[in-house]
């Protein structure tokens, strides 16, 4: 039969080598949980300048809408004044057909049937630009 002893032996000597094996395990381990560790630390520094460049967007992005709003106000009061203008301009014309008809001689008749004026806006600015013949 085997001795004890030897059996005793083979045994620590296979534990032995289990321990030895378990501890290169072990190192290999913990050198990948620090690769993993950096390479975590890498992605969060990274992270964080992607997070402070989006604030830098968004900021930027904020600005440029204030100032979008700012011009679409002006543009808005631009065309309500050019609307005047448009009227105004609409409203003169048969005034200014009027007196350069009057200054050509026209008579109160082809001033009220070619400019669309009333009788008394005729006769008012035939007195006015035929006064300051």
């Amino acid at each position: 039969m085997i001795d004890l002893s030897y059996i005793l032996i083979i045994l620590l000597s296979a534990l032995s080598i289990a321990v030895i094996v378990l501890f290169y395990q072990l190192q290999n381990v913990k050198k990948e949980l620090l690769e993993v560790k950096e390479f975590n630390s890498k992605l969060f520094s990274r992270l964080t300048s992607l997070m402070q460049d989006m604030q830098s967007v968004s900021s930027a992005a904020v600005g440029i809408d204030q100032k979008v709003n700012q011009i679409s106000e002006h543009v808005h009061h631009l065309d309500v004044r050019q609307d005047e203008i448009d009227v105004r301009e609409q409203s003169e014309k048969p005034i200014q057909q009027a007196i350069a008809l009057i200054e050509r001689g026209a008579s109160l008749d082809e001033i009220v049937e070619n400019c669309g004026l009333s009788v008394a806006e005729a006769e008012l600015l035939f007195r006015i630009h035929r006064g300051q013949d």
